[in-house]
């Protein structure tokens, strides 16, 4: 601090009554408290100065009262806290940690008034307002607004997005502009690159970012154009970053932007034009321990059709008998626990798909374990299933069965094997190739009703118009390898014809297992 302002302070603090500070002392930087000064009853100490600018100190400091922080989540609780706020894990194993905090200092309480507003709005979870605004008297009344040290990373330094999360950002700023237009802030022209990004993958706006406008409307729409046309251009889409923009600056009502913007970024939902399931025994085996299920449906509401679609794959084991069993037990189970789901989509409800197909999974991996273990044998069963809504599609997976999309004449695979020769193909002893020929190919890592616990691999991604969905066992995976099943799906057009030859082919390869194929195309 240079010596003249701070000799300008002190005399003007000695003039000044503490509880009638002047105008001139409030433009004024106070002096830095020593290290080791306790604030706020004592729940607060000053570790060092760090700097200072305008009116404002900031120092670095840290909570007297420790904390835990949560292994799971990365949210930091209370020390005497069993288990987490936010994600309800067990604290058990986590150790006391110091909480490191950011203090700023004016006389002037106007420096904090816009955290000061947000904190009293309740803590919006799309601002970082810090932790408190407080006043205290070390030597006269000075304020004082506290902020957590680590809060994400700014936009700058993120160094690769893609385009939806870019949309999901963008939707979120939109939705906050009404908020901010009616409390009378504006953002920082340079608002874009001190944004930050915390751990869950959220966009935060910091208080500091945010000033004071009589009438913010204009200026917030400048700015939320800008932020548009960047996040969109970095994450590779420019033209849509230009008609982003474009659409926020002739959006005169912000209470619509995110409205008008939500119908810009979200594609028409998908028709289902056509499904076939097809399942064969294979030339080795005498039982087909396959099972197969589809189940379409669709809404109508004020002339607006919409689909849905749910298909599942399942791979039977355990001998005759119980492959059959517990394939046909892990069906009804799992279509049995999306009743709710479907009876909510048909009213309008939006379905968290996620969040259903694991309760499907596991209410299905229950009912076989406990006839497993009523009958006393050792059935089990793989299980792979997708829910096609709207544009979005939602995966779940067990096992080696397996979900492709065909998508601009290439087959991508979706889902993950749960098995020994992945295991080897991810540590790099085996090329995927090469893992179709192991000795060891059939043995799997986990599958429905093997044990009381189960870990689902669950999967969103987009579904465009035109992508083509194919679900199958391993009889199909094993006997074919990606590039063959491609030029299948390329050259075939008609699904039913292109089923058949695919089980034609795994056939002719070997058919040294059960064959199963279901193909999905919508436009």
């Amino acid at each position: 601090m240079p010596e003249e302002e701070s000799q300008e302070a002190k005399k003007i603090s000695e003039q000044t009554d503490v509880n009638d500070l002047s105008e001139d002392l409030r433009k004024v930087r106070p002096d830095p408290l020593p290290d080791g000064a306790l604030l706020s009853q004592r729940r607060y100490e000053i570790i060092r100065w760090v700097g200072g600018e305008g009116s404002i100190n900031e120092y670095e400091g840290v909570a007297t009262e420790t904390v835990k922080r949560c292994a799971n989540c990365n949210s930091l609780v209370k020390q005497e806290d069993r288990f987490c706020d936010h994600c309800g894990l067990s604290l058990d194993q986590s150790l006391p940690e110091p909480f490191v905090v950011t203090i700023k200092e004016s006389y002037d309480a106007e420096d904090f008034s816009v955290p000061s507003l947000l904190l009293q709005e309740g803590r919006h979870p799309s601002f970082l307002s810090g932790i408190e605004v407080f006043e205290d008297c070390p030597y006269e009344r000075r304020y004082y607004w506290v902020v957590p040290q680590q809060e994400g990373k700014p936009l700058s330094e993120v160094s690769s997005f893609s385009k939806n999360e870019a949309v999901k950002w963008i939707l979120t700023l939109a939705a906050v502009v009404p908020f901010l237009s009616e409390k009378k802030l504006g953002l920082q022209p340079s608002a874009v690159e001190e944004l930050v990004i915390d751990d869950k993958n959220d966009i935060r706006i910091p208080a500091k970012l945010l000033i004071r406008e009589s009438d913010p409307k204009p200026q917030l729409r400048e700015v939320l154009s800008q932020i548009c046309q960047i996040l969109l251009e970095r994450a590779g889409d420019r033209e849509l970053g230009a008609i982003c923009s474009e659409v926020v600056k002739q959006t005169t009502d912000v209470a619509e932007l995110r409205a008008r913007l939500s119908e810009l970024f979200q594609p028409p939902p998908i028709e289902v034009l056509e499904w076939v399931g097809k399942t064969d025994a294979g030339r080795k085996r005498e039982h087909n321990e396959d099972s197969y299920a589809v189940l379409q449906l669709e809404r109508n509401h004020l002339s607006v059709c919409e689909g849905l679609l749910i298909a599942a794959v399942a791979d039977g084991m355990g001998g005759h008998a119980a492959g059959e069993v517990a394939s046909r037990l892990a069906l009804t189970a799992f279509l049995q626990s999306m009743k709710d789901a479907l009876s909510q989509w048909l009213e309008g409800v939006a379905i968290n798909w996620t969040d259903r197909l694991a309760d499907a999974f596991n209410q299905a991996n229950k009912r076989v374990y406990e006839e497993a273990r009523e009958l006393a044998n050792n059935m089990g069963t793989t299980l792979v299933a997708i829910v096609l809504d709207g544009s979005s599609a939602y995966l779940g997976n067990v096992g080696d069965s397996r979900a492709y999309r065909f998508r601009e004449e290439r087959l991508e695979q979706i889902t993950k094997d749960h098995s020994l020769v992945q295991q080897f193909i991810d540590a790099g002893l085996l090329t995927k190739d090469r893992a179709r020929f192991h000795p060891q190919k059939n043995v799997i890592t986990q599958a429905i009703g093997l044990e009381r616990e189960l870990s689902v691999d669950l999967i969103t991604t987009d579904w465009r118009a035109g992508d083509l969905w194919l679900l199958c066992s391993d009889g199909l995976s094993d006997m074919m390898d990606d590039l063959e099943i491609e030029d299948v799906l390329y050259s075939e057009l008609n699904l039913q014809r292109a089923a058949e030859r695919l089980i034609q082919k795994a056939n002719e390869a070997g058919g040294d297992d059960n064959i199963t194929v279901i193909l999905i195309r919508g436009r």
